[in-house]
This record gives structure tokens, C-alpha cells and sequence, in this order.
């Protein structure tokens, strides 16, 4: 269990044991004072707790978490006794933990916010086992195994979870800002923190637009004081952009990189930002993790809980972290999400059905169009999920605690699937690097339910912000915009825009797919499908006993395969199904290794790629 967990003879692991309990906690990698794992009692009262945690202000200075000779243990316990877990909602950071109250003979699971460190549980009668991994909670859990067909739909419409669904049944994900309180033969789950939406305050957009400045100043202020070197993940948008604008202003420039392709626009324009701002660069190639040996792995440390299509870049950036172990990381995926990336305008808002809009079925039914999953499935399956997942986007819409329809289905964005990027991915960065979000300390997260959506809707704030106090990093491109610059300035705009053409021109004549397919997210999904079909991978889903045949129709795969051979671009739906077939072989391969007490890890078996491909060997999970 504890290679599991990725611990060695070197892990200053925690580790302590009851009269029918047991827990063992492992801190985040590095030294940072601000993260600990301990399993601490005072008293009867038990406490464990692994993560990164900043308290809040009014119980210890900012940036010190043993200020005055008080532990982050004892800070937690004793907020937790006094308020009980409503006072969670007061800590930053990337944590999780559990909390026995004797008084009320009573175990609560808790996470932080914004759920950044997944926690999976079983709990069945008077057994409760919480893990960071859900394969690991089921192995803990002793019960035989069996896959959840919900979590098996949901893969396949939004490329992630809903609700506390993963693909092994009777093992849940606990959402963040919730916490499961059992009480030796029952459960109950509890929301302790939701976005709240006071009345937008009246003032001028400027002012709005300052205090987002300041507020994030201080934010970053707080996170990138480091024992351990300092990086950030650099692209051409708008989230590291403004993380590194903000940290050259105050003085603690991070080392940057980039995963991408080199003539994406990821890795040219976020090498132009760190050259301009004078910071360190690295480029860390996709190509590698492309392939099987290196992406399999990796999608298997997601638990099969997030589509393999999205996973090479975090895969790169894993491996690029494991040279550098024991950094701090600054994420800013979540920035984005939270800064007008996916506000919808307001003609997107007035469906009547908040499912039928626009923006539900672009970003939560990601997979592909209702019909194609709906004609994918077994019948009775497709109408149950597709009746369950309409019925939980309008119930998530019309529960949300705000008036305006455009914060209502931003908000539906938010928590209408589990896994994205922001969390799975960042999750297995976690192993060699401490990761800090700063948007999502509570002064950032104060600021987006306090303003008004017109501000932050196609994260305008950023432009103007940009444009007025960093304008020679609004001089560099931004990707996804046309590979226009932020500033204004018309014949800049002119000069990059003729510059972009020519560009693509030499790439559609070195890299003739790249016409087809673009240069983008997509085209790293169309790329892997062809890569992986051609070497055979993705033979698997046309044995005859190909484990999605228990929900697919096979003609329906057959067609959607022959579609996808040829325009790569539509074979998202099949990589979800790769993704659930790999991971379903893994978990009965695993099974069977507990049956007949097999420690040896689960091999992989090498066969010969295409010569037209540049790598000698690939791999593929043994079945």
C-alpha cells in the first residue's frame, strides 16, 4: 500500500494505528513550511491531514504556518472543534484530511474547497476506506470488483466525472467543498463551502479592475514564498501570462517552460514572454508522450477518470518535473476557468432548458453531440444517462445561489464535472512538485462572486489590465486569438497577423496534417488516435471480448471507427473508450493479483512501431 502511495525509506511519512482504525499521511514533496502530514490526537480527538494549508489571517501571520509555536495541526483541530467543518471553508490551499470527535463518536472526511487533492472512499457497513486513489480504495476496501456503468456514461459524454461517480462501483469521489461524516455504520455527506454572489458591488469597471489586481498581488505574494526553487508553466495565454507579469512586478520571477510541439504557439509564444520578461526558459517536447509506454501510465494514475486524449501535455510535464523535484509550482488553469474563460453572453443564456444551451452542450457534454453518444450506447443505458445528465445540469442550474443566468450557468460550468484538468492533471504534478493555485485563495474567489459578469466575460479584464500596466507583454501573441497580440496598436497587429500566414504556410509544407487538423488541443488528439491506431493499441477495442461491448453497440463503434480513420478530429468519443478499456483490463488484472497474492507490479509487452513513426518501441497493457 505504501508503494502504492508513493512513498520510500526516504518519505518522512506519519503514520499511527487505533483499536479499529488506521491511517498513514505523506506530505507534498520539498521542504515548504506551509506543507506538512501529520496524524496528530489531542486528547481523544484524532486528527490527519496531508497537503498544503495557509490559514487564515486571523489565527496565524500570513505566510508562517508555526508562527508563535502553534502547529498546523493544532490550528486545524482546534478551528475544527470550535466551529466543526464550516470552518474548512477559512484555509487555503491543496489539502485533505480526516477528523475523529470523540464527543460525537464520529469520523469526517474532509477536502479543501475547491477539491484539489482527489479523495476517494468506500464505505459499506462498518468499514470506511479513504485513499487518494480510487483503485487503491478498492483494494483497501476488499470487495470484488465491479465496474459503474455511470462512471463508464459519463467518461464517454464529458470526458470527465459527474457527481461522485468513478468507473469502479461503490468507490466515490468526494467533491470538494464537502466533507463524508460516518459514524461507525453510516454515512452522511455534508457541504461545508459553495460560491456565494452577495450584490454586485456598484462601482467602475477600473475600480473592479484594479481590485483584481491588487487582490491577486496578494495573492501571489503569499504563494510564491519558497524555500525551493520557483516555476511556472508559461503558454500564450492569458493565465500564466498574468501570473508572470505579476510576479516580475514583485520581484520573484519564476523559471518558465513549456510542453507543446515547437511550433505550437504554446511553446513560441510563451518563449517570447519569458525572453521579454527576462526569466528562464526550458521546452519540454510532446512527441515522447505520445506514445503508449510513456501516456498509459499516466492515464492510469488518473484512475481512467479523464479522457487519454487530454493527458500528453500533463504527461510531459510530469516527466519535466521529476528533474526538478521538490519545486513549487504555480497552476493556472483554474484561473482561467474562474476568469471569464467559459462565461457564456447573453443571447447563450436565454434557452429556457438549461441543458439545451449552447454552453452545456459545448463544455459539459464534451465528448462529442448528444446523438452520437445517445446511438454509441445500449439503448436503455443512453436514455437512463442521457436523462440523468440533463437532469443534473438543470437541477445545478436552477440550485445555484445567484440571480444573474450568466453567474447561473457559469456556475453550472463549474460544478458540472469532476476532473478536469485543473485537478487530475495538477494532481499527478503533485507528485514531484508542490502545486498553489492562487486563484483560488478565498480573496480571488471573493473578487469573481462580487463582480460583474460584463468585466471578466471573455476575460476582458485581463486585456485592459494588459494593455495599461504591462503593455510589452501585451506585445507578444495570445493564443487562440487569431495569434494576435493584446495591444492595440494596429500595425503590430498587421505585422503578426501576415507573419502568422506565412508560418502556417511552412507547416502545412513540412507538416502536411497540420492543415487538417491544426496545431492545437485537437490536433494533439487527432495525432494520438492515428499514432495509436497505426501501432496497433487501439486493436483491443475490436476483440471479441472487448470490455466496452458491455455498454457499445459494436456496429455503432464500427461506424464512429471507420469516421474517425478518416478525420482523426471526431475520434474523442473513442479514446474515452480506449481509456475506460485500458483501465477496466488494469483493475481485473489487479483483482486477480489479490486473488492469488501476486506482488510483482503488472508487466507491459513491447511490439515493433511503424517505421514512419521516430520512437523504437512502444508499450501495451499485458492482457
Amino acid at each position: 500500500m505504501l508503494d502504492a502511495l508513493g512513498a520510500t525509506q526516504d518519505t518522512p511519512l506519519s503514520a499511527a494505528c487505533g483499536e479499529d482504525w488506521a491511517a498513514v499521511a505523506i506530505p507534498p514533496p520539498g521542504s515548504e513550511i506551509t506543507c506538512g502530514a501529520e496524524v496528530y490526537t489531542y486528547g481523544r480527538d484524532i486528527l490527519v491531514w496531508a497537503g498544503e494549508i495557509f490559514p487564515p489571517d486571523s489565527i496565524v501571520s500570513e505566510g508562517s504556518s508555526q508562527k508563535n509555536g502553534c502547529a498546523t495541526s493544532e490550528l486545524l483541530l482546534e478551528a475544527l472543534s470550535r466551529r466543526g467543518i464550516d470552518a474548512l471553508a477559512t484555509f487555503d490551499g491543496a489539502f485533505c484530511g480526516a477528523w475523529y470527535d470523540h464527543d460525537r463518536r464520529r469520523w469526517t472526511v474532509f477536502n479543501d474547497r475547491m477539491g484539489l487533492l482527489p479523495v476517494f472512499y468506500f464505505a459499506k457497513g462498518d468499514r470506511l476506506v479513504v485513499a487518494p486513489k480510487a483503485w487503491l480504495t478498492w483494494l483497501g476496501s476488499g470487495a470484488p470488483l465491479a465496474i459503474n456503468e455511470a462512471g463508464v456514461t459519463d467518461l464517454l459524454r464529458t470526458q470527465n466525472m459527474t457527481e461522485e461517480n468513478t468507473l469502479i462501483s461503490n468507490v466515490h469521489w468526494l467533491t470538494g467543498g464537502h466533507a463524508l461524516q460516518w459514524n461507525g455504520w453510516s454515512v452522511c455527506r455534508t457541504k461545508y463551502w459553495d460560491y456565494s454572489f452577495p450584490s454586485t458591488s456598484i462601482v467602475s469597471e477600473q475600480e473592479q479592475i484594479d481590485r483584481y489586481h491588487d487582490l491577486l498581488e496578494m495573492s501571489i505574494r503569499r504563494q510564491t514564498v519558497t524555500k525551493a526553487p520557483l516555476r511556472l508553466g508559461i503558454s500564450g495565454g492569458m493565465d500564466s501570462r498574468t501570473y508572470l507579469a505579476v510576479c516580475r512586478a514583485i520581484g520573484r520571477l519564476p523559471a518558465c517552460f513549456t510542453a507543446g510541439w515547437s511550433f505550437g504557439e504554446d511553446v513560441r509564444f510563451g518563449r517570447k514572454l519569458a525572453k521579454v520578461a527576462r526569466a528562464a526558459y526550458e521546452w519540454v517536447s510532446l512527441d515522447p508522450y505520445l506514445l503508449p509506454e510513456n501516456l498509459i501510465p499516466t492515464m492510469l494514475d488518473t484512475d481512467g477518470l479523464h479522457n487519454v486524449g487530454h493527458l500528453p501535455p500533463a504527461a510531459a510535464v510530469r516527466a519535466y518535473l521529476r528533474n526538478h523535484h521538490g519545486c513549487v509550482l504555480l497552476e493556472g488553469y483554474y484561473h482561467g476557468v474562474l476568469g471569464g474563460a467559459y462565461v457564456p453572453d447573453s443571447t447563450a443564456v436565454a434557452a429556457t432548458i438549461p441543458h439545451e444551451s449552447p454552453w452545456a452542450r459545448v463544455r459539459l457534454h464534451s465528448s462529442g453531440p448528444m446523438e452520437l453518444i445517445n446511438s454509441l450506447l445500449h439503448p436503455e443505458l443512453a436514455e437512463a444517462s442521457c436523462r440523468r445528465w440533463c437532469a443534473y445540469i438543470d437541477n445545478t442550474y436552477r440550485s445555484a445561489p445567484v440571480a444573474d443566468p450568466r453567474k447561473r450557468a457559469e456556475y453550472t460550468i463549474l460544478s458540472g464535472r469532476s476532473g478536469r484538468m485543473d485537478v487530475l492533471g495538477t494532481a499527478l504534478l503533485r507528485e514531484h512538485a508542490v502545486v498553489r493555485t492562487p486563484a483560488c485563495d478565498r480573496w480571488m474567489l471573493d473578487w469573481y462572486t462580487t463582480t460583474d459578469p460584463n468585466i471578466w466575460r471573455g476575460k476582458q479584464q485581463f486585456l485592459k489590465l494588459f494593455r495599461r500596466r504591462f503593455p510589452d507583454l501585451a506585445r507578444v501573441q495570445r493564443t487562440s486569438s487569431s495569434c494576435l497580440p493584446i495591444a492595440e496598436n494596429r500595425w503590430l497587429r498587421e505585422y503578426c497577423w501576415q507573419s502568422e500566414k506565412i508560418l502556417r504556410w511552412w507547416l502545412g509544407r513540412h507538416y502536411p496534417w497540420t492543415k487538417r487538423w491544426g496545431i492545437g488541443g485537437a490536433a494533439i488528439r487527432a495525432c494520438l488516435f492515428d499514432l495509436w491506431r497505426r501501432c496497433g493499441v487501439l486493436d483491443i477495442l475490436a476483440e471479441s471480448d472487448a470490455r466496452i461491448y458491455n455498454w457499445v453497440r459494436r456496429h455503432s463503434f464500427q461506424s464512429l471507427w471507420d469516421r474517425a480513420t478518416a478525420d482523426p478530429l471526431q475520434a474523442t468519443p473513442l479514446l474515452g473508450l480506449a481509456t475506460i478499456e485500458l483501465m477496466t483490463r488494469w483493475l481485473e488484472e489487479l483483482s486477480r493479483r489479490r486473488t492469488e497474492e501476486i506482488v510483482a507490479p503488472i508487466s507491459f509487452t513491447y511490439m515493433a512501431v511503424p517505421t514512419a513513426l521516430t520512437t523504437d518501441n512502444i508499450a501495451i497493457i499485458n492482457h
